[in-house]
């Protein structure tokens, strides 16, 4: 099992900003929607790199959900369970 997450860049330090989501394209037409929000909380972000980032989590892990994912009112896949 895997599931996509749209991620920022700043420095080495890399964030899930929203997902996780089924597929990569479903991620990928949500990067301009995290890149938008996340530059409304820190103007600086407008500096940062954005894109879509693969995980594959251990079984039995739950993936937990993208740090902006209640900001923008998504709720589908807010949590995934990868039993």
């Amino acid at each position: 099992m895997e599931a996509f997450y749209v991620t920022v860049l700043r420095g080495r330090a890399t964030g899930c900003l929203l997902g996780p989501y089924d597929t990569r394209e479903e991620a990928e037409a949500n990067v301009d929607r995290a890149n938008r929000a996340a530059r409304e909380l820190d103007p600086w972000c407008g500096f940062d790199a954005f894109g879509v980032t693969r995980v594959v989590p251990r079984p039995g892990r739950v993936l937990p959900a993208g740090y902006l994912n209640q900001r923008i009112g998504l709720v589908a896949n807010a949590e995934m369970s990868t039993a």
